[in-house]
C-alpha cells in the first residue's frame, strides 16, 4: 500500500473533525497459557470484523502469555461492533481470559487522521473498480 501523506489542508480539515464518524479506541488484553496460534486467531477475528489494529504487544513469562491489541472501532458500524462478541467467543474457544478497555478517540489525533485517510483511499479504490 501507498504511504499515507497528509497535505496541510487535509491535516487541518481532519483536526477540525467531521463529526460524522465516531471512533473508539479499544485495548484488548488477553492472558493465558501460551501456545501457537493464539495471536493469529485473535487478529484474524479483528480483520474479519473490518477493524484496524493500531498496535500490538506480546509478553511471555513462565509460559504465560499477556497480549495487548489496540484497535480503532467505528462505534456506529454494526460489523465493527461485532468484534467484541467475536473476540469473546474466540477467547472461550482458546481458553484464555480477555478484557476490553474502551475510550473515545480524540478528533485530530494521528490515529484518527490515519484511519480517515485509509478509509478515503479504500473508497476511491472501490469507486475505480466499479468504473
Amino acid at each position: 500500500p501507498e504511504p499515507l501523506i497528509f497535505s496541510p489542508q487535509e491535516t487541518n480539515a481532519m483536526q477540525q473533525g467531521s463529526g460524522s464518524v465516531r471512533r473508539e479506541r479499544v485495548v484488548v488484553t488477553v492472558r493465558g497459557d501460551d501456545r501457537p496460534g493464539i495471536t493469529s486467531s485473535l487478529v484474524r477475528v479483528v480483520a474479519k470484523t473490518n477493524n484496524h489494529v493500531i498496535d500490538i504487544k506480546q509478553t511471555l513469562l513462565h509460559k504465560r502469555l499477556t497480549l495487548s491489541i489496540e484497535l480503532s472501532i467505528n462505534s456506529a458500524n454494526p460489523l465493527e461492533q461485532s468484534v467484541f462478541r467475536e473476540l469473546l467467543l474466540e477467547a472461550k474457544r482458546l481458553n484464555v481470559r480477555i478484557d476490553f478497555e474502551i475510550t473515545p478517540e480524540k478528533p485530530g489525533s494521528t490515529t484518527m487522521m490515519w484511519l480517515e485517510r485509509l478509509e478515503q483511499q479504500q473508497q476511491q479504490q472501490q469507486q475505480q473498480q466499479q468504473q
